[in-house]
């Protein structure tokens, strides 16, 4: 048996700072285990792939045979890529089965003294435009554009339109992008004119009245058909949505202009972007168009990255927002674990899954937090969530000590060379311009968190196929997913068990090291930049395990621990590929993370370039 030591040397301070023992906090302050003390008691492990890549219908019909009929060959697969490991492990903990932390009583005295509220963002200094030679237009821009009387929403969103009926389909230009799965044009005309009306009399509704954003195909709009999650079955002829998801009706109240959905891989499940399936396509990344998205929320990535809109909303599971927005050069924020509602809409990874959005700039990324977070009635564990506030953010309030970054060193030099470089190049901006610290820290346990999400993500997923209508639709899914599916087969109660059990240990060893070392922990958001698409993924999809592996590396421990995390595009390789840059807060500390991506923003604008397939609607 492994022995996963927890030994510790030292007993928490009581303070206000300290996130308090209450009944719904499985995680009481008790000790600082001593790999936050001593980083160099962890011993860093290099995750690895052996599975081969299968492309084409008949080797992956070929395996998903072998793997359903052959007797051991989906336990094979299973164990080879480690499932298995936690088995051995010695995890004394209590389970954790949602990642729900208790806000501090600092975090909520800040939060009541400061609640945000969307009109603050016209109330404060634009953030500089910078002097690179490439900017997005962002929700600043539409809103002062209106303003002037220059143009119209209705005008805009004609525009628009016009821009998502040319990425999809094929030209001279570009291929078919596969952006968008539902465009109701008559749906968004009549928002535009209700805008533009409200313009007209001069009483817009907020910053974002009349701006273009487009949502993932995991939430519903009132008015489109039902959400199908990437597949050609979920909530196939039930027609349109009655409501909409909670976070798309809190933009809508704000004026903003939904335009359509975006596609998304197959049940959330695949971090390529690669969705054989007619109804969504493989999407392809604006910045090079033979090179993937990333997944899932792919096709929200794409359409701020081509400037269709300045902001999209996605969901993140396993890196699902993180990963496509730094594939496709553009913000994205995964909030706190419960901070953003899509209820009634259902789940497709109710303990690993957040809400959140992408966005041109990094305000877009925050004002769409600002109106999108806070608790919802229909979503009972999001309210117990502090209210969200941004004084940081909004220059209310300064940071009193310098910034302590925390680089786990091994692991953030696990990646390709021009990423390393080019996140490190950020982090020495924040240094010297800034006065950040940079402290070394270390992360136990990772391989076995990587299972343990992995475990947790596709039991919640699959449990869901399985159960969807009697479980008729098990062998509809792509034949990518059905691999995943009968590996996963093997995961049983006890393994599931075992993996929540080691959630509660990463969660505290995570506390511990925002309570007593860091403000913030920065990482490479991929191991690789954005792979080219190979040409059979547009007919029988991808298995590319070496590639999930890389892309993941960096993405799965804070939807394991709830905790927030931003993407910034902070650059390119030398292939013009763009390369994102991930920082972690503590939990509910958004506004913190927030704050710090201003800093990195002073990159970010230096070093942006333009799309090779980009059609913004003209300001």
């Amino acid at each position: 048996m492994t022995t996963l030591s927890n030994d510790t040397s030292a007993t928490l301070p009581a303070s206000d700072d300290t996130p308090r023992s209450t009944p719904t906090d499985p995680h009481p302050p008790v000790s600082i285990p001593m790999a936050v003390l001593d980083p160099s008691t962890v011993v860093y492990e290099h995750p690895h792939a052996k599975a081969p890549v299968l492309t084409g219908k008949l080797a992956l019909s070929a395996v998903v045979y072998a793997m359903r009929y052959t007797p051991g060959v989906a336990k094979y697969i299973w164990a080879d890529g480690g499932m298995f490991a936690l088995r051995d492990a010695e995890l004394p903990e209590d389970a954790t089965h949602l990642p729900l932390v208790p806000p501090t009583s600092a975090q909520e005295v800040t939060a009541n003294a400061n609640p945000v509220n969307v009109g603050d963002f016209l109330r404060v200094t634009p953030p500089p435009v910078g002097s690179g030679a490439f900017r997005f237009p962002t929700i600043r821009d539409y809103h002062e554009t209106y303003q002037s009387g220059a143009t119209t929403p209705s005008a805009v969103i004609d525009q628009v339109l016009a821009s998502i009926a040319d990425t999809q389909r094929a030209t001279e230009a570009h291929p078919d992008m596969k952006t968008f799965v539902v465009v109701d044009e008559a749906h968004a005309r009549a928002q535009a004119a209700a805008s533009t009306a409200r313009w007209a009399s001069g009483h817009p509704l907020s910053i974002l009245d009349g701006v273009p954003v487009a949502i993932k195909d995991e939430m519903d709009v009132a008015g489109l058909r039902l959400a199908m999650y990437g597949t050609e079955f979920l909530n196939e002829g039930k027609g349109a949505s009655p409501d909409d998801s909670e976070c798309v009706a809190r933009l809508r109240a704000c004026g903003a202009v939904v335009v359509g959905k975006t596609g998304m891989a197959e049940l959330g499940i695949e971090t390529l972007g690669a969705n054989p399936n007619p109804r969504t396509g493989v999407s392809r990344n604006p910045y090079n168009p033979t090179r993937h998205t990333g997944g899932s929320s792919g096709g929200s990535a794409a359409a701020v990255a081509s400037g269709i809109v300045p902001l999209a909303v996605g969901a993140d599971g396993g890196g699902s927002v993180r990963i496509p927005a730094a594939f496709c050069g553009v913000w994205g924020l995964k909030p706190t674990w419960g901070r953003i509602s899509s209820a009634p809409s259902f789940n497709l990874d109710p303990s690993t899954g957040h809400i959140g959005p992408l966005g041109a700039s990094l305000e877009d990324v925050a004002i769409a937090y600002a109106v999108m977070a806070g608790a919802d009635a229909k979503a009972p564990y999001s309210e117990f969530q502090p209210r969200p506030a941004l004084p940081m953010y909004l220059g209310v309030a300064q940071r009193k000590a310098p910034l302590r970054i925390g680089v786990y060193r091994e692991y953030f030099n696990d990646a390709s060379e021009g990423m390393v470089t080019t996140c490190q190049a950020a982090l020495d901006h924040l240094v010297k311009a800034h006065g950040a610290q940079i402290v070394d820290i270390a992360i136990p346990h990772l391989a076995l968190a990587r299972v343990a999400q992995t475990m947790t993500i596709s039991s919640e997923i699959f449990d869901l196929v399985r159960t969807y209508k009697g479980g008729k639709h098990i062998h509809d899914v792509s034949l990518p997913t059905q691999v995943i599916m009968e590996a996963q087969q093997y995961c049983t109660l006890d393994d599931y068990l075992r993996a929540q059990r080691l959630r509660t240990r990463m969660i505290a060893h995570i506390k511990a090291l925002f309570d007593h070392r860091v403000d913030l922990i920065a990482l490479p958001m991929t191991g690789i930049v954005a792979p080219p698409i190979h040409p059979a993924a547009h007919v029988a999809g991808i298995s590319d395990v070496p590639s999930t592996v890389e892309i993941m590396k960096y993405a799965f421990l804070s939807n394991l621990t709830g905790n927030p995390a931003l993407t910034c595009p902070v650059g390119v390789d030398k292939e013009g590929t763009p390369v994102g840059l991930q920082l972690i807060a503590p939990w509910w500390a958004e506004d913190e993370l927030l704050a710090a991506g201003k800093l990195v923003e002073e990159v970010v604008v230096a070093n942006r370039t333009k799309p090779k397939v980009y059609c913004p609607a003209p300001l």
